[in-house]
């Protein structure tokens, strides 16, 4: 007399249902984080339009602070004001750095912060 292993396998409903909630949590976590980081890519590319300016509007610090809150406006960047904009000047350079946090709710009082940093330095030309 033969045996015959019939033994099913594959994905139960309760495996399916546990995959399709590790993918939609993945998902929105996407969804929450992507306008936060194209938004940290508009800060940095401001920082970077620092550089084609002439220096004669680089002269003063409030000159760089308003210059580059402008950019921000225009690219509609809320997350960063005037206290995350720091301007240290040096004899030959002026670093000017960004600092901020952004903080997104995410699910019931679960939070996701994210911290970003960016610097430029200009030198006189």
């Amino acid at each position: 007399m033969a045996r015959f292993n019939n033994k099913e396998s594959g994905l139960t409903g309760i495996g399916f249902v546990f995959v399709l909630l590790i993918l939609g949590f993945f998902v929105a976590l996407g969804l929450k984080l992507f306008p936060v980081y194209l938004e940290y890519y508009s800060v940095t590319t401001s920082l970077q339009s620092l550089k084609n300016e002439e220096s004669s509007k680089l002269d003063q610090s409030q000159a760089i602070k308003s210059l580059l809150k402008k950019r921000l406006d225009m690219n509609d960047v809320t997350h960063v004001s005037n206290e995350n904009i720091k301007i240290v000047k040096n004899v030959k350079s002026t670093t000017v750095t960004v600092e901020y946090e952004v903080r997104k709710s995410f699910m019931g009082n679960v939070d996701i912060v994210v911290s970003f940093s960016d610097s430029i330095e200009l030198t006189a030309n």
